[in-house]
């Protein structure tokens, strides 16, 4: 499931990648509460440096307190330069 899980992400070079795997994550949720549950224990890591927002002076953060995913607008020069994941 895990794997799964893993290619649920865009890839640029094969971007049906992502739907195929949404799919098969779907079929084999259904009916099978051991799965749903260890899905829903699942909790983000870290985010992400993404090329594109970083052009754009934004950054995605991982909010530690609420773990949620935070959009937040970086300094000029200083995108990626703050701490991983930070608050």
């Amino acid at each position: 499931m895990d794997v799964l899980l893993s290619n649920c992400q865009m890839d640029g070079q094969n971007p049906v990648a992502q739907q195929w795997a949404l799919w098969a994550v779907r079929a084999m949720t259904q009916g099978h509460a051991g799965i749903q549950a260890h899905i829903a224990g699942l909790a983000a890591q870290d985010a992400v440096a993404s090329p594109e927002l970083e052009a754009m002076g934004m950054q995605l953060r991982l909010d530690r307190g609420t773990g949620k995913m935070r959009l937040v607008q970086v300094a000029a020069g200083q995108a990626g330069a703050g701490a991983p994941g930070g608050a």
